[in-house]
């Protein structure tokens, strides 16, 4: 009687590579999909807080250091004018207030807001909200 000699061989490269293009095709659908996920989420969440209304203590000095082609720096200008904020601004390029002050603070770009003693780089919006808010009471 003829032995009869079966084996199973695990599928071979060509296999492999046929089902390869597939799952990586759905691996990058997948991540891009959570990108576009994470964008609309933080972008409403800076919705929300720009439609929120602003509690601040008037009393806090705030600077803009800005420039005039900067989109942020007009995003934040126009928070701040809709929300009663009082500020002065200084355009970084063609203010020597503006050049001198970006010279001490400069790091990453305009807008940088300086509100009392504290320093925020860029349109960090909940951070200007924190900074702005009026100091709680401790009793």
């Amino acid at each position: 009687m003829p032995e009869d000699s079966y084996t199973e061989t695990p599928p071979g490269p060509e296999l492999a590579d046929a089902a390869s293009p597939w799952t990586r095709r759905v691996v990058l659908l997948a991540v891009a999909l959570g990108f576009i996920a994470l964008a609309s989420w933080q972008d409403l969440q800076r919705q929300a807080l720009l439609d929120a209304p602003l509690v601040f203590d008037p009393g806090k000095r705030v600077v803009l250091l800005s420039t005039t082609w900067c989109g942020y720096c007009a995003m934040a200008r126009r928070y701040l004018h809709k929300n009663g904020v009082a500020f002065v601004e200084y355009d970084v390029e063609n203010s020597a207030e503006g050049q001198r002050a970006y010279a001490e603070h400069a790091e990453y770009g305009v807008p940088i807001f300086l509100v009392d003693d504290r320093v925020i780089y860029g349109f960090d919006l909940a951070a200007l909200i924190e900074a702005l808010a009026p100091a709680s009471d401790p009793g």
